[in-house]
């Protein structure tokens, strides 16, 4: 690589009015593709419970010269169908979500809630199908002026002070009706982007209820989609009168023990792990809720389709003889729950799958002890479409209510 120099040229007229300046100087342009696989561990979140394999398809940029702006674009599709493995409470279409996380602490209002990931004390807001929200979206006065049509910024390099969006979160009290919410400002960091991550996976389904006469299946699908859920009903096999009806559509969030392919390009300020600290200006791993990139990066994203996700980056400015490393965060894939012992909350070792257990438990304990809806909720495969479905909703006796609402247009800004 040529140190760096003032390229030399030659300045000359043509005709009357036409004149140009061509370089004949010795600029150099690096560019270096790397796909970098990990095997599985269990650093990922939740930490000691899960194993991921990690990926990173990472790019490597430099010149000698000083570069107004340097792009890279990749794509990334999975299978448009998961691989079920004739698993009954697992959906077949891969859907893509994307979430901002949050960056405060709420209190939580009974106990042992603070151990449970309800939406509302995990999320600032989210997008359950950004392939449909997004498609066509133009930019607006607020977005970067870089961002194109359909896409959203999940790294926005311009905001290097932390800002807030008043009255824009409206987070349900645990244990009480649809109404009893507290307002709440959407707090940013530096840097940070209008979401944080995207998951790639399928939904999962649970069966609500079973042997229904049509009247009581009619009543539980309509409070079922009140709360904006989604309902199926289906004859009973064993009794033709009766129906049975299924909650579906139940989205795998936080985090997914199933087939999911996650993207972080920033992991919350509550999360003190080296790994999931973001950059500190070009130094990696240094500031708790920092982005995961570079400091001079700016990140976008688009779903071509519910099962593709279009990353683009852009550094500006690329300073002459420095590296411009992209997509340093990489994906992380699950794998299955870590068969090794890991300390559970009192200290005591446990295996990665008896501490998960312990969240289904004391969801279906919180549920009761707040009368929440559908106490009854069975599950034909391992338990958890009832837990993702639990961290969504709550509500009180049979009004089932979404945990989190939000103004999505004003929490963009």
């Amino acid at each position: 690589m040529p140190e760096k120099t003032t390229p030399r040229g030659l300045e000359f007229i043509a005709g009357d009015r036409t004149q140009a300046w061509v370089s004949i100087g010795n600029s150099r342009y690096l560019v270096i593709l790397e796909m970098v696989t990990c095997r599985e561990d269990n650093t990922y979140v939740p930490p000691g419970a899960i194993g991921f394999a990690r990926m990173f398809p990472l790019v490597w940029a430099m010149a000698n010269e000083d570069l107004e702006r340097i792009e890279i674009q990749f794509t990334a599709q999975r299978p448009r169908h998961a691989m079920t493995h004739d698993d009954p409470t697992m959906e077949r279409d891969i859907i893509a979500k994307v979430f901002a996380d949050v960056n405060q602490d709420h209190v939580p209002i009974w106990p042992d809630e603070k151990h449970l990931p309800y939406w509302q004390d995990f999320f600032e807001y989210y997008v359950l199908d950004p392939a449909k929200e997004f498609k066509g979206r133009e930019p607006e006065t607020f977005d970067h002026p870089l961002q194109r049509r359909g896409e959203v910024t999940m790294v926005d390099s311009r905001q290097v002070e932390a800002r807030k969006i008043d009255d824009c979160v409206f987070r349900l009290v645990v244990g009480t009706q649809p109404d009893r919410r507290v307002i709440g400002s959407s707090l940013k960091r530096p840097r940070q982007g209008q979401f944080d991550n995207v998951h790639l996976a399928p939904r999962m389904r649970v069966p609500a209820a079973r042997g229904l006469r049509p009247s009581e299946a009619a009543r539980m699908v309509a409070s079922i989609e009140a709360g904006s859920g989604s309902a199926v009903v289906r004859d009973n096999a064993s009794d033709p009168s009766a129906r049975d009806v299924f909650v579906t559509e139940i989205v795998m969030a936080p985090f997914c023990i199933h087939d999911c392919l996650h993207l972080h390009t920033r992991w919350s300020a509550g999360h003190q792990d080296k790994h999931l600290r973001g950059f500190d200006g070009f130094t990696p791993h240094a500031t708790r809720g920092a982005p995961a990139v570079p400091a001079n990066q700016s990140v976008f994203v688009s779903f071509p389709t519910p099962y593709t996700l279009r990353y683009r980056a852009v550094a500006e400015p690329a300073a002459a003889g420095e590296w411009q490393c992209f997509v340093h965060h990489g994906f992380g894939y699950v794998i299955d729950t870590w068969p090794a012992p890991v300390l559970s909350a009192l200290g005591i070792p446990v295996s990665g799958k008896a501490a998960l257990d312990g969240i289904k438990v004391v969801a279906a304990l919180n549920a009761f002890n707040h009368d929440e809806p559908l106490p009854d909720l069975s599950d034909d495969g391992d338990g958890w479409s009832r837990v993702y479905w639990r961290m969504r909703f709550g509500g009180k006796d049979d009004v089932i209510a979404e945990r989190l609402t939000f103004d999505l247009d004003k929490c963009l800004r």
